[in-house]
């Protein structure tokens, strides 16, 4: 207990620390209160400092106690807490009742029945709530759980759950995971839903997002609605943006953009613009203004003022176009009424009208088609009625019931025909008409078959195969053909219809069709050809008109227009000027300059456009590009399509790659492996499998992305899904549910994350909220950040407030608010103020300037550059101050170092605190190093490992002690048990139950001691006393006594040293000294033996006697390294031995004097080796005579010499056995004989030649020579032929050098050899026999002699020549003789014929 200041009052308690004045406490334990007029009752563990709190227990109206306050702490003034547990209330005039682990920071909050929340502000109410978080002024938080509440006057309760609020009025009730973010916004039975913006209201929803004002969200599910007075009403899966717009009626997976837009029962449609209204609509994109669109799909509508209705599949585009009940089709332009069962059509213009039609196209104005199949109308005020397969281009033409025509001009009157073509005006054509053709003006034809009618005025009726056309035309060899015009050619053809004049139709043309001036047709079938200078070579069923055109390899293709090229290309439609087509089928191309390769079902319109590789395109526009692309429509300005379907591009410069289903418009546009995406605006990058996605403005990028929003300037969005990301510069990567607007913001493997703001920096957050400017977060978990510069990392469920934070590492539930604050893999902390540094901390709460704090848990920090780390509930107040490994422990004061310490109380300055428990620790600049229980107080102890020890003085050190009381200045006390030191720069270690007192003492071991007097020294000692200066007792000397100055006792038990310099030691008990001596002058040793200082003397010479009545015992004489001198002889009656196995000498100074061991006839044995430095010599006088050396030796090995060195013997070497060696014999000399009768070499092979010589194997001859009375023969090796040799030889064994004479004879029964065998002399035999050469080669050749040799065969008898078939010849060679069996006749080659 202890009690500082005035007029403080404590009933019943204990363990406590109070200081200030006029505190009351009654019933209170183990508690610290400081300040003044604290009213404390019934509490345990708390700490209470400011003035004017009371915290108290509960006591009811009958006087029995419900509950004590436990383990709070509170500071500030006018706070009141009842019944609480593990509070931190700071501030003032807060109130908490029957709550635990709670932190209140702030004025006149109010805490009823709250567990672990945090509330700093003014007037927040929290009730019935866990896991909250409120800061503010007047919010009230009532039943909720896990909630985080910012701002003002907001009102959370009704079981609301996991929900984070900030800013002002706003209402949540039933709510669960949701984010509110703004004013006046109402969330009602919500779960998972973002709320952003003013008097919004969110009821019975989840997974929902809303941003803006007044918006009305109820019975809605993973939508996200931006803007201002939306109304979303039973939806799922919406998106809505900009204001007024009403989505009811269980609408699905929309998006709708734009202002007043009405959607219901929607499901999958894109709404963009204003005044729309959509009723059962799906899969459908509308744009524009006021479009009534009903009960259609996969329809996209953009313009204005349409009605649609009951469409399917359906693009439409302009202004008040009416379409009903239509299947597949697209109406572009003004006012076109299309309805009634229209399929598969195209309407493009104004005022037109359709009806019960399909596959029709119509462009132009006022047209009127009904009840027709696969018609293309062209022009003005065309009517059409129940055609079929027809083409009609112009004006005013009237076409009914005709199938396969093509009708082109004006004011024509078509009825009735089949697979007929008109061109001019004002022909009339009727009358069952069949495949037939006409041109120019006022024709009338009736009942034509097969015909083709060209020029004015003309009436044609009733007429086959027939072509006509205008004046001057020639026409030979021409059949079922008609040349209308003037000077055509028309040579060696069948079936042509040509038109115009000076046309050249030859090469067997047939069946074609050729119109205007001076065209030409080669080896054609089946073409038209219309104009001037057109050119067609080896094309079919190809129509051409225009002028200068070339139609190479042609089939079914249409040309029209000038210096148009068309290549190996079926069933095209081309018109316009120097357009090319190769290889290419059922394509319209029409306009200037346009290209088409390797191309399929394509209409190309416009100016410039390039096609290849592609099938079912509309390309309309000017200088567009499409490569290996199908089923898309680009129109506008130097786009480029590659590798799409499916796709519509307008706009300018836009590009296109692998995409399906694409909508693309504006310039400059970029879009790559993308599926059913909308992009509008400038110089948009949409790439890598994006799909499902809307972009609009300028400069954005989009890669491998699914459900995205992008509105804005240069944002970059790669892999993203259910993105939405508005402003400019975003950067947006692996992101999926996210909502970023502003500026320059980066986000990467993001998931429902909401970012505004500029510059922010976000990675691998999941469920994060950032608002700001240049905020960093990576791989965060339900975070809000706010503020700017801040950066969070690896948390979940935290909250930032400011700028220049750093939370990273894994942080949990945490708030920091303030600014430049850094916390690291943290969890539950509340960090407030500038500068602080927390890392791996729970629950920690911490205010203030520079703290750092590491891994604490349940732990406060307030004050300015305090350094915590790894504790646990511990708290910490002051200046600089450094905590670690603590548990609970109490800090307070300036610059104070504590670690690894439980339940310590430190107070002061400069201290350093490690590893100790119970501490109670004031003063200044303590080291303490461990310990338990002890109280240190004064300054500058050292103090290590102890317990139950109380220090008080200074610069003590005191490690491993117990039990011990320590008192004065600089002692030392090490391992001492129940010890006492008093006095100065004394030392006792490791003597338990010892007293030491003085000045420059020292105890070390032993137990027991006493020490007193000045620089004594008692070691390793039991029961021993020192007194006076300067003694000594050491080395288990043990219930000794020093007396007096300079004693020395060592290893000696029950020894007395008295006087000056006495030295008891080894078998001294007892020894006297004298200061003129310098040391022992009398000892006493164990046995009673006395030992003088001074010399021992005989008063007589005479005989003496020394232990003679020792028998048996030994007798020790000098010590182990004296010398004992012996003025005579030493006589030794017994033997000599050395007592211990050790090197001996004997005599080893004699050096020229010889030793002699032994008598004359005595025999010396050497147990041992026997080693020998120099010679072993016979005897003087003896020396030549029979030796032997170990001849007693009969069946073990004698060995001599080492594995290097010689063994050398004067004369012979005689061995009565064998003589075995294990290396080399080598015979040095001149020469060496070996005298044998015979030799067996038991060897495989004989080395000869190895090492003889100057050098090892030198280059002489080798082999064997045999001495001979007349010539020696040597059979060797010669090195100059390289060959073996047989022959004479002078060489008779002197020197090295083998001469080398005639050759010998060598007599063979066989010889085999795989190389040539030479020979100087004859072949020869010994016996007289057949003889056989190479009778076994077969098939080989034998040549005998050279070139200039003569063969000669010194026979008198026969030459047998080779003879067989004729079949047998194998060779036919010059100079060949054979006999042929065959015709027994000799054959001889003697010319070879080539």
């Amino acid at each position: 207990m202890t009690i500082g200041g005035l007029s403080n009052k404590m009933v019943d308690g204990s363990n406590n620390l109070i200081q200030g004045r006029q505190n009351n406490l009654t019933n209170v334990y183990n508690s610290s209160v400081v300040g003044k007029e604290h009213t404390v009752t019934n509490n345990q563990h708390t700490i209470v400092g400011g003035w004017d709190n009371t915290v108290r227990g509960e006591i009811n109206n009958f006087g029995v106690l419900l509950g004590e306050t436990k383990g709070s702490m509170v500071t500030g003034y006018n706070h009141s807490e009842t019944r609480g547990t593990n509070n931190v209330i700071y501030g003032h005039t807060n109130t908490s009742y029957l709550s635990s682990n709670n932190i209140v920071g702030g004025a006149s909050n109010q805490l009823n029945v709250a567990v672990r929340t945090s509330t700093n502000g003014t007037l927040n109410q929290i009730t019935s709530s866990t896991d909250t978080l409120a800061n503010g002024k007047s919010n009230v938080l009532n039943a909720i759980i896990e909630t985080t509440v910012l701002g003002n006057s907001n009102d959370i309760s009704n079981n609301t759950t996991g929900s984070l609020v900030t800013g002002k009025s706003n209402k949540e009730g039933r709510g669960t995971y949701n984010l509110t973010v703004g004013s006046n916004n109402t969330i009602v039975n919500v779960t998972d839903t973002i709320t952003t913006g003013i008097t919004n209201t969110v009821k019975d929803s989840s997974y929902n997002a809303v941003f803006g004002e007044t918006n009305v969200m109820s019975s809605t599910i993973k939508s996200i609605v931006g803007g201002n007075d939306n109304s979303i009403v039973s939806s799922e899966s919406v998106s809505v943006f900009g204001g007024h717009h009403a989505i009811s009626q269980l609408t699905k997976n929309s998006l709708v953009s734009g202002r007043t837009n009405i959607e219901k029962g929607g499901l999958n449609n894109a709404i963009f613009g204003n005044i729309h209204q959509t009723t059962s609509e799906t899969n459908s994109i509308v744009s524009g203004k006021s479009q009534a669109v009903q009960d259609g799909s996969q329809n996209t509508i953009f313009g204005e003022s349409h009605n649609v209705n009951t469409v399917t599949n359906t693009l439409t585009q302009g202004k008040s176009n009416v379409l009903h009940t239509i299947q597949n089709s697209g109406v572009i332009g003004e006012a076109n009424d299309i309805s009634n069962n229209i399929i598969n059509s195209m309407v493009v213009g104004k005022e037109n009208k359709g009806g019960v039609s399909q596959n029709t196209v119509v462009f132009g104005y006022k047209n009127n088609t009904q009840e027709d199949q696969n018609v293309l109308v062209s022009g003005n005020s065309n009517t059409t009625t129940s055609n079929n397969a027809s083409n009609v281009m112009g004006r005013l033409n009237v076409v009914t019931d005709c199938s396969d025509s093509f009708v082109m001009g004006a004011n024509h009157n078509v009825f009735s025909n089949g697979r007929v073509t008109v061109y001019g005006e004002y022909n009339d054509m009727s009358g069952n008409t069949i495949n037939s053709m006409v041109q120019g003006r006022h024709n009338y034809l009736n009942q034509l078959i097969n015909s083709a009618i060209f020029g004015e005025n003309q009436d044609i009726g009733g007429s086959t195969n027939l072509l006509a056309q205008g004046k001057s035309n020639t026409v030979l060899n021409a059949n079922n053909s008609v040349a209308v015009g003037k000077e055509n050619k028309l040579e060696n053809i069948d079936e042509v219809a040509v038109f115009g004049s000076k046309h050249d139709i030859s090469g067997s043309t047939i069946q074609s069709i050729v119109s205007g001036y001076n065209n030409k047709e080669n080896n054609g079938d089946y073409n038209a050809t219309f104009g001037t200078l057109n050119e067609v070579k080896n094309s079919k069923a190809s129509v051409i008109t225009g002028k200068s055109n070339k139609d190479t390899n042609g089939n079914q293709s249409n040309i029209m227009g000038s210096f148009h090229q068309v290549t190996s290309s079926t069933n095209t439609l081309t018109q316009g000027m120097q357009n090319t087509v190769s290889s290419s089928n059922q394509s319209v191309i029409m306009g200037h300059i346009h290209s088409e390769t390797n191309g399929t079902n394509n209409v190309l319109t416009g100016y410039n456009q390039t096609l290849s590789g592609s099938d079912n395109n509309l390309v309309t526009g000017k200088e567009n590009t499409v490569i290996n692309s199908s089923k898309s429509f680009t129109m506008g300005h130097d786009n480029k399509e590659e590798e799409g379907d499916n796709n519509f591009v307008t706009g300018t410069k836009n590009i296109l790659y692998d995409n399906s289903g694409v909508i693309v418009g504006g310039e400059g546009n970029i879009v790559k492996e993308s599926n059913s995406i909308s992009i509008m605006g400038t110089i948009n990058d949409i790439s890598n499998s994006s799909v499902y996605s809307i972009v609009g403005g300028s400069a954005n990028k989009v890669n491998k992305s699914k459900n995205a929003l992008v509105v804005g300037e240069s944002s970059n969005l790669k892999r993203g899904i259910n993105t939405v990301v508005f402003g400019k510069s975003q950067n947006i990567v692996d992101c999926s549910n996210v909502v970023i607007a502003g500026e320059s913001n980066v986000n990467l493997d993001d998931k429902n994350v909401l970012v505004s703001g500029k510059d922010n920096d976000l990675s691998g957050n999941e469920i994060t909220v950032a608002f700001g400017r240049e905020n960093t977060l990576k791989r965060t978990n339900n975070t809000l950040v706010t503020g700017y510069l801040n950066k969070v990392e690896d948390g979940s469920n935290n909250s930032v407030f400011g700028y220049l934070h750093d939370v990273s590492g894994n942080s949990q539930n945490t708030a920091v608010f303030g600014n430049k604050n850094e916390e690291y893999n943290g969890m539950n902390n509340m960090i407030g103020g500038n500068q602080q540094d927390i890392s791996g901390a729970v629950n920690v709460f911490g205010m203030g300037e520079s703290n750092k704090v590491r891994s604490d848990k349940n732990s406060g920090s307030v004050g300015k550059q305090n350094d915590m780390n790894n504790n646990k509930e511990s708290f910490i107040v002051g200046l600089s101050n450094t905590v670690s490994e603590d548990n609970q422990s109490f800090i307070l004061g300036t610059s104070n170092n504590t670690k690894f310490n439980t339940n310590n109380a430190v107070f002061g300055n400069l201290q350093d605190i490690s590893g100790g428990t119970n501490l109670l620790v004031s003063g200044k600049s303590h080291q303490v190093e461990g310990g338990l229980n002890n109280m240190v107080v004064g300054s500058d102890n050292i103090v290590t490992d102890c317990s139950d020890v109380i220090i008080s003085g200074s610069t003590h050190t005191v490690s491993g002690s117990k039990q011990s009381f320590i008192n004065g200045k600089q002692n030392v006390v090490n391992n001492v048990y129940a010890g006492m030191a008093y006095g100065a720069i004394n030392s006792l270690k490791s003597s338990d139950k010892s007293l030491i007192g003085g000045a420059n003492n020292k105890i070390e071991g032993g137990n027991t001691n006493v020490a007193l007097g000045q620089s004594n020294d008692i070691s390793n000692s039991i029961i021993t006393m020192a007194f006076g200066s300067s003694n000594v007792i050491k080395n288990n000397s043990n219930e000794s006594i020093a007396l007096g100055k300079m004693n020395t006792i060592d290893s000696v038990n029950h020894g007395i040293a008295m006087g000056y310099k006495a030295n008891v030691s080894g078998d001294t008990r007892f020894a006297l000294g004298s200061e003129e001596v310098d040391g022992n002058i009398l000892t006493v040793n164990k046995h009673g033996d006395m030992f003088l200082g001074r010399h021992l003397f005989s008063d007589v010479d005479e005989n003496k006697n020394i232990f003679t009545d020792l028998t048996t015992s030994t007798i020790n004489i000098g010590g182990d390294h004296s010398k004992t001198f012996i003025g005579g002889t030493l006589e030794v009656s017994g033997n000599m031995i050395a007592g211990i196995d050790e090197d001996k000498e004997i005599f080893t100074d004699v050096s020229t004097n010889r030793i002699t061991i032994g008598g004359g006839s005595s025999t010396v044995i050497v147990g041992g080796d026997l080693r020998v430095n120099t010679n072993i010599l016979s005897q003087e006088g003896s020396a030549d005579e029979d030796k032997y050396i170990w001849t007693d030796v009969s069946s073990s090995n004698i060995y001599m010499g080492g594995a290097q060195s010689s063994v050398w013997i004067g004369k012979d070497l005689q061995v009565a056995n064998d003589v075995v060696m294990q290396g080399n014999l080598t015979v040095r000399g001149t020469r060496s004989l070996i005298h044998t009768t015979n030799v067996d070499i038991s060897d495989n092979v004989i080395l000869l030649n190895k090492g003889i010589g100057q050098n090892a194997n030198p280059n002489f001859s080798s082999g064997f020579t045999i001495l001979r009375s007349n010539a020696n023969q040597f059979i060797g090796w010669h090195e100059p032929y390289s060959s073996f040799v047989l022959c004479n030889t002078t060489y008779d064994g002197t020197g090295e050098t083998v001469g080398i004479g005639t050759k010998s004879k060598l007599w063979l029964d066989n010889i085999q050899t795989d190389n040539d065998l030479k020979l100087g002399g004859h072949i020869t035999t010994v016996e007289q026999e057949d003889k056989n050469v190479w009778t076994d080669i077969s098939a080989s050749t034998i040549t005998f002699g050279s070139s200039q040799t003569r063969f000669k065969f010194d026979s008198n008898n026969t030459l047998v020549i080779p003879s067989g078939t004729t079949a047998q010849r194998i060779y036919d060679e010059l100079g060949a003789v054979r006999y042929n069996k065959d015709t027994n006749n000799f054959e001889g080659l003697s010319l070879i014929h080539i």
